[in-house]
């Protein structure tokens, strides 16, 4: 009814990504620009007429999200 566009993964076995993070379980809103990963193939999501353009959002690497050092596992 707002004119906003949806996306949701429907229990995929390499699911789906909206800006390198994976789409709830519940969907998720996409505005112009978004980056949107199906299994292997990469869309930009682009209006036509786009109301304006966003920003970046920057997210710092915490602890939690670093990978291990040396390849190891745990």
């Amino acid at each position: 009814a707002d004119g906003s566009y949806q996306i949701q993964d429907q229990d995929s076995i390499a699911g789906t990504w909206l800006n390198y993070s994976p789409v709830p379980e519940g969907g998720a809103t996409i505005q112009h620009g978004d980056l949107i990963r199906i299994g292997r193939a990469e869309f930009r999501f682009n209006l036509s007429n786009p109301p304006a353009v966003r920003k970046p959002v920057i997210t710092p690497i915490t602890e939690s999200t670093e990978p291990p050092e040396n390849g190891d596992a745990g």
